[in-house]
């Protein structure tokens, strides 16, 4: 069924003397490739029934079995599984891998090991390496890496909501995931409390770890950049907070810890000042160094 699906596509892609059966079809602009041929394929659509260990160069690469070798296009399909690297727009592999997927949308249905680098990444089954993106999804990443903005697995990753109250923001809601000895914070909303409002929302991102010190109290360094008026670019936020963290139980947590904040102001509006701070140096006229503290309370998801 799959060789005639080929051949059809061959004919109404214009491709003229089709070969017999088990022949490389090549004209450059599509070719063929029967299974188990392990013949290169240089042009625009590369296909490759069943089972390859070769090499695939073009516009749109598709391999209906398990491929050993490269894929290098806009898109990049496999049927089965592959061993090596699919580098492109669109790199997608229904089977197990094991190697590199690069480009804009990486999906791998079984088991992935290695690394996916791209905007986005799915792994249907067990990551074994390292996801790498701005969003990235695996079912189960246990002794793996993901990280991004924002980061989901069903099993083995780290997700919280989590607010805080800080000298700059008493108002700060964050979504946190990755796994737990590097995460990232996602703000959905940071609010001075004062007015006017729009000119006083913050939004941001942040890295972060859980480091366990005992059973119930952890240690939580983090990173977080905020900024304000995001037209204007006018108030910049870089915080450093070495947090220390208690487990309440049924995944909920208090977190608290001084801060250092560098704030840079590059827009036309006064600098904005804390609600309260232990220490506070102007730099210059734009850049102040604020120590203050920062207590939040989160919820595992």
């Amino acid at each position: 069924m799959m060789k005639k699906f080929f051949l059809a596509l061959a004919c109404t892609l214009g491709i003229a003397g089709i070969c017999a059966a088990g022949t490389v079809i090549y004209t450059f602009f599509v070719n063929i490739a029967p299974e188990d041929s392990n013949t290169p394929l240089i042009g625009f659509v590369n296909i490759a029934e069943g089972k390859h260990n070769t090499l695939h160069l073009g516009l749109v690469n598709v391999n209906a079995g398990d491929f050993s070798g490269a894929q290098l296009g806009l898109a990049n399909i496999t049927g089965g599984g592959f061993r090596g690297a699919q580098l492109g727009l669109a790199n997608l592999a229904a089977g197990s891998c094991n190697g590199l997927q690069w480009g804009l949308g990486n999906f791998t249905g079984g088991d992935f090991e290695g690394v996916q680098l791209g905007l986005v990444n799915f792994t249907g089954k067990k990551l074994s390496g390292a996801q790498i993106g701005l969003v990235n999804f695996a079912d189960d990443i246990s002794g793996s890496l993901q990280f991004g903005l924002i980061n989901m697995a069903r099993s083995g990753g780290y997700r919280a909501f989590e607010y805080s109250f800080s000298e700059f923001f008493p108002i700060a809601i964050a979504l946190k995931t990755g796994i737990e000895k590097l995460y990232t914070s996602l703000f959905v909303i940071a609010y001075s409390g004062r007015l006017p409002i729009g000119k006083n929302l913050a939004a941001g991102a942040g890295l972060g770890s859980i480091l366990p010190v005992c059973e119930s109290l952890f240690f939580n360094p983090e990173i977080n950049l905020l900024n304000t008026n995001w037209a204007k670019a006018s108030q910049t936020f870089l915080s450093f907070i070495p947090h220390l963290g208690v487990n309440l139980g049924k995944g909920w947590s208090v977190t608290l810890g001084p801060s250092v904040t560098w704030v840079h102001n590059s827009g036309n509006e006064p600098m904005q000042e804390p609600i309260f701070s232990i220490s506070s140096h102007d730099i210059n006229s734009n850049n102040r160094i604020v120590i203050g503290v920062r207590i939040g309370v989160r919820v595992r998801l």
